[in-house]
């Protein structure tokens, strides 16, 4: 017995819930956060860069023009962006229904340190 092959036709309706994108303006991030505005969840752009951020998020709503879309800042290495972004989350949402954790750099470089040295 086959499947039919897994589609985002089968995500269900995500009015109601909220869910942060890191890694939103290219590539993966940005078409789940499309897809998730289609099905109606309030999603979170959390970029480096928010002009980029405010870019993706205006090409959103041209195409779902009821989109819940909020662009923030989020720098994964750095802490205080980190503590910054949680404080205005909490700030603006009592819960966070869904993390997608897709934020990634391919570090063709020598190694880097954060100013906590990690």
């Amino acid at each position: 017995m086959s499947r039919k092959p897994w589609s985002a036709d089968d995500i269900p309706n995500q009015k109601g819930r909220v869910s942060v994108v890191t890694g939103a303006t290219s590539g993966i991030g940005k078409e789940t956060a499309k897809v998730l505005a289609q099905k109606q969840s309030t999603v979170i752009l959390a970029v480096r860069n928010v002009s980029k951020g405010e870019k993706v998020a205006e090409e959103i709503r041209a195409d779902y023009s009821d989109a819940d879309i909020l662009v923030m800042p989020l720098d994964l290495s750095s802490l205080r962006s980190i503590q910054a972004f949680s404080s205005l989350f909490l700030a603006k949402f009592n819960r966070l229904d869904l993390l997608i954790n897709n934020a990634g750099v391919a570090c063709l470089m020598p190694r880097l340190m954060t100013d906590l040295k990690f």
